[in-house]
């Protein structure tokens, strides 16, 4: 794709991000509960999303880590993809084992926040 074509998908990402950060009250109330943590107590790995969503439109990156990593993580490579085909410069590695450390990162903390003393510090935050 062309450049302007990234910039427009940008345009389109950040005007999106607007809309939800101030109509947030809206459409919160209808995300429906996660099935799993409803049935079976345990997070999957989309639970606390939309939490860390919010937090970032809000401007509360820790708090959006401690909600779900996995979003902040897709937030960030989809931004530095954009930013590098904008820039048409190289910004993400492109070596398998970098994704690959950096999704059994985010693997293990979901394990971690269900079957540890870690979960407790979670519980909290929720």
């Amino acid at each position: 794709m062309k450049r302007k074509h990234y910039i427009f998908i940008l345009t389109a990402l950040i005007t999106g991000a607007v809309i939800l950060k101030f109509t947030t009250e809206l459409w919160q109330p209808l995300v429906p509960q996660c099935v799993i943590y409803k049935n079976t107590g345990l997070y999957c790995p989309g639970c606390g999303g939309t939490r860390a969503v919010i937090s970032l439109l809000n401007g509360h990156i820790i708090r959006a880590l401690l909600y779900n990593p996995g979003a902040v993580v897709l937030v960030a490579v989809i931004l530095l993809a954009l930013a590098g085909k904008i820039a048409d410069k190289k910004i993400l590695p492109e070596k398998i084992s970098f994704w690959a450390v950096l999704l059994g990162i985010i693997f293990i903390y979901y394990i971690m926040r269900n079957f540890t003393l870690f979960s407790a510090v979670l519980r909290q935050a929720y």
